[in-house]
This record gives structure tokens, C-alpha cells and sequence, in this order.
């Protein structure tokens, strides 16, 4: 008991050993009746009971490592933003499922299966390569829009000494899905930031943009008018 305490951080999540077990255990059986339902109900309908179970496990048990694997991904980039690599516990958890998943035969899940898939998304946070990004990440947030709340020019020339880092990252791993994944979810907000900004600066964002990200190049071009 007290081991599961310590690694779990029980007590400091105000929580405990029966607590969580209880609660494991009623959210088991509130999902698992689908499990006999679902075969009950196409059984009926002709169709063969005992494959309507088995897919029915094996559906329900991909359908939970996914959502498990983006919901700690999802709250381990929003850590990363409140503390430096505050995202890390959530991100090994993430890498933890795509090793289970490594004798799925579904796709998605190995590095084999494509350059842009959840292998690649676990590696890249897990890798000592892209922390640069990661610290980048908070610095932008905390140090750059919050700032941003009080003092929009001293926000966004905090962000201006950032944007080095962002060359640096790219010449590591041309291609590579972490940096792929900053610019599609931020390439708007990095447009809105310097939008209002002065046009040198403007026009000085908007190359390095271009250059990083010419994916998004039509939205990064909207700065230079």
C-alpha cells in the first residue's frame, strides 16, 4: 500500500489506496456492460454473439488507449506552459501506451506506420533533443503572452528574443512532428501577435516564419500589409 502511495503521489493529490481502487472499480463496471449489452443487442439482429464480443472488447480497448494516450499528452503540453518540462510525467505515461500498443495491429502506433502518427508525437516530447521547444513553450506563455496581458510591446519583444530558439530547433530535425504540431495549433496566434506590431518587426517575423513554417505561409504573408 504504501508503494502504490509514493509512485502514484496519493497523498499529495489528496487522495488514497481505497479511494482510488473504489473509483477504479465502479468506472470498470459503468463501462463495462457494454460489453454484454452490445452482443445481447446485434444477437438479435442476427448477427453472430460471440464475434460481436470480441470486437466489442477489442474496439473498447483501442478506443480507451487512445483517449488515454491524447488526454495525457493534451495535459502534459498544458503543463509544459505553467512549468518548465512540467509536462514530463504525462509524457512518459503517453510513450507507456505506445509501447503496449507496439503488438496492435493497428495503425498509428509504431514508427513504421508514417512520419506524422502517435510514435512520433510520444517520441519528439519524450526526446532530450526537442526540449528547447518545450522550454520554449513555457517561456512563450509565461514570459510572453502573460506578459502581453499587462504590456502588449513588452509581451511581444520578449517573444521577439524567443524566436531564435525556433531556428536552432528546426536545423536539429527537419520535418520532425513536435515543431509540425507548435506551428499548425499557433501559426493564427503568432500572425495576431505581430499584426499590430511595427513593420520592421512585422516584416522581420513574417520571413522567419515563412522560412520555419512555409506550410502556413499564406497566413504569415497577411503580416507584410
Amino acid at each position: 500500500m504504501q508503494f502504490l502511495e509514493r509512485y502514484f503521489k496519493l497523498a499529495e493529490h489528496k487522495t488514497n489506496v481505497r479511494t482510488e481502487l473504489v473509483a477504479g472499480l465502479t468506472t470498470f463496471l459503468t463501462m463495462a456492460y457494454i460489453i454484454f449489452v452490445n452482443p445481447s443487442i446485434l444477437g438479435d439482429a442476427g448477427m453472430p454473439k460471440e464475434a460481436v464480443f470480441v470486437a466489442t472488447c477489442l474496439i473498447a480497448a483501442l478506443g480507451t488507449g487512445i483517449m488515454a494516450f491524447y488526454a495525457n499528452i493534451i495535459i502534459g503540453l498544458d503543463y509544459d506552459t505553467f512549468s518548465k518540462f512540467g509536462g514530463t510525467p504525462y509524457f512518459l505515461a503517453a510513450q507507456t501506451i505506445v509501447t503496449n500498443a507496439q503488438t496492435s495491429s493497428y495503425g498509428g502506433w509504431k514508427a513504421f506506420d508514417g512520419n506524422v502518427n502517435r510514435y512520433w508525437l510520444s517520441e519528439n516530447l519524450n526526446n532530450k533533443l526537442y526540449n528547447p521547444l518545450r522550454s520554449f513553450l513555457y517561456d512563450y506563455h509565461r514570459n510572453g503572452l502573460d506578459l502581453m496581458a499587462d504590456n502588449v510591446s513588452k509581451g511581444r519583444k520578449a517573444i521577439d528574443a524567443l524566436l531564435p530558439l525556433l531556428q536552432q530547433i528546426d536545423r536539429q530535425r527537419v520535418g520532425a512532428m513536435l515543431p509540425l504540431i507548435f506551428y499548425t495549433a499557433k501559426s493564427d496566434e503568432l500572425v495576431s501577435i505581430y499584426s499590430k506590431a511595427d513593420n520592421q518587426e512585422r516584416l522581420t517575423a513574417m520571413n522567419l516564419f515563412l522560412k520555419l513554417d512555409p506550410a502556413n505561409g499564406n497566413k504569415y504573408q497577411t503580416l507584410q500589409k
